[in-house]
């Protein structure tokens, strides 16, 4: 037997239980539900309780056993108690508020989201932050919290979204900050480098870099630093030079099929019909060398 299946439901004061067949019917303070189970799923009453039955002992059955009990188990706490999802949400200027039944949310689009209780289903707002989902379906409320959800996920890095009250979100470390990135990009440059580039350094700023860097106060020599008669125009003019210098290319040279006129047979290059002058100048240095 299902250690869940094989438990009766006990049915509270105040509450009707009809069966006809496989359909259940639970009416109680808070409202009514109905549900019909699967055909191989018997339900009956004894001595003020709901008893489940299954017709065999096959490993489908058996699992239809202990899903049916729970079912009917939670048609009758939800007419009696009822069930509810707590909601929070994170974020600056991320909050929810109540216009009538509809639910009104603020979650950092270019328009607010609406949500439309379906019938059963109320919303509570505690705070702007905090709201719950109230009904006696237990179905019904957790789909609706779900969709409420999904509308803003909360993010690893920041936790900015719609959360459960009591879920967890896993956080991740996110980039290193533009303090240490700055301060990074500022060792690997020698202070003589700098200023080779026409850039303005203080002699504190050469000081922290070579501190940094555990150099002594003699980083480079004087001689790879500008002149003092040098200018910025200068500095700049030569650091262009140099640029260019580098980006030059050595030409490619031309394939002797282009330069005798012959159609080349490369991948990529487009064939070429040769002429008749061209054909015959070929032929005569042809002969020539022969």
């Amino acid at each position: 037997m299902s250690r869940i299946g094989r438990l009766p439901v006990v049915i509270p004061s105040g509450v009707n239980v009809d069966v006809e067949g496989n359909t259940v019917k639970v009416k109680g303070p808070k409202g009514e539900l109905s549900r019909t189970l699967h055909p191989r799923i018997s339900v009956g009453r004894e001595d003020g309780k709901i008893v489940v039955n299954r017709q065999s002992e096959e490993k489908f059955d058996k699992a239809l056993h202990g899903l049916s009990r729970t079912l009917v188990n939670n048609m009758v706490v939800g007419v009696t108690k009822g069930f509810e999802r707590a909601l929070e949400i994170n974020g600056t200027g991320y909050r929810a508020q109540l216009q009538g039944k509809k639910l009104q949310l603020t979650l950092g689009y270019s328009h607010p989201v609406e949500v439309d209780p379906p019938a059963g289903i109320a919303f509570v707002l505690d705070t702007p932050q905090r709201l719950r989902v109230t009904g006696i379906d237990k179905e019904a409320v957790g789909e609706v919290a779900a969709k409420i959800r999904s509308l803003r996920i909360p993010d690893p890095y920041k936790a900015k979204g719609i959360k459960y009250a009591e879920e967890i979100i896993r956080r991740k470390a996110g980039k290193a900050g533009k303090v240490g990135a700055a301060k990074a990009r500022h060792t690997r440059r020698s202070c003589a480098g700098r200023a080779w580039r026409g850039m303005s350094v203080s002699a504190s700023d050469c000081e922290a870099a070579r501190r940094a860097r555990g150099c002594r106060s003699s980083d480079r020599s004087a001689t790879s630093t500008p002149s003092s008669s040098m200018t910025t125009v200068d500095v700049r003019w030569r650091r262009l030079r140099a640029s260019n210098s580098r980006r030059r290319r050595p030409k490619r040279p031309r394939r002797a099929s282009s330069r005798l006129g012959l159609a080349s047979s490369s991948r990529g290059v487009p064939k070429r019909r040769a002429s008749r002058a061209s054909c015959s100048t070929v032929a005569a240095r042809c002969t020539t060398v022969a």
